[in-house]
Parts: structure tokens; sequence; C-alpha cells
């Protein structure tokens, strides 16, 4: 796209909106294990997570919560809300918890953006292996 000079006008919207997961280090950012090597073929081995941004009907934002499985590209959990906060990230990872077999301990890759990086969010990672 670059080189063809050519611009998805939605996502610069976006570039220049409100919202940005990226603020830097503010927090315990994890260690790179996958590196950028997203070929697994085991149910619930590796997981993905993002918070995404879209605009409604009534030209309000809404922040999406998901993590899908890699192996399977099924959703493990969803959320939606009105603001990217730390409820959100929780109650997607208290969905998760509800949806995957008792005793996995899956890899859970994201952006590292900065609610992936805070104390609340790394200790329940933590707190369920």
């Amino acid at each position: 796209m670059d080189e063809l000079n050519v611009q998805v006008s939605l996502y610069n919207r976006h570039r220049n909106g409100r919202y940005s997961s990226y603020k830097g280090t503010v927090g315990k950012v994890a260690r790179n294990v996958l590196h950028q090597h997203f070929n697994e073929t085991v149910p619930f081995k590796v997981l993905h997570t993002d918070v995404t941004q879209v605009r409604l009907a009534d030209t309000k934002w809404a922040y999406v919560s998901a993590i899908t499985d890699e192996a399977s590209k099924e959703v493990l959990a969803f959320q939606v809300s009105n603001s990217p906060n730390s409820k959100l990230i929780m109650d997607t990872l208290d969905e998760l918890t509800e949806n995957i077999p008792e005793g996995i301990k899956p890899i859970i890759h994201s952006d590292q953006g900065w609610h992936y990086q805070l104390n609340y969010y790394t200790y329940k990672l933590s707190e369920k292996k």
C-alpha cells in the first residue's frame, strides 16, 4: 500500500482519532515467546487478544475486546463497552476462563498495549497460570 500510495480512509480516521492502545511502557512488558510465528495447530495453546475501536451508527465509539484461538480461529471471549477500561479487559478474561477446559495454560498474545501491561491484567494472568 505504501509503494502504491494507497490509503484506507477508515484507518486514517482512527490514527487521527482519540483512541490508541499504544502509550509506551507503562507497566510490565511480557517476553516475546512467539516471535511472530503464528502457525499453531493445537487448540487452546496460543490465544490472541486485542481491543478494537468501532464507530456505531449514532457516530459514537464502542470498544470490542476479544480473545481468539489461533488454531481453530474460534472466538473464546467477546465483550463490548463504551470505554477501553479495566472492566472491559477483566470481563473478557473472566469470559475466557469460563470457555476453556480446566487445566489449560495457553499463551495469550497481545500487542502489549497499555491495558495489557498494567498490574490488574498481569496479576490475573499469573493467578490463572
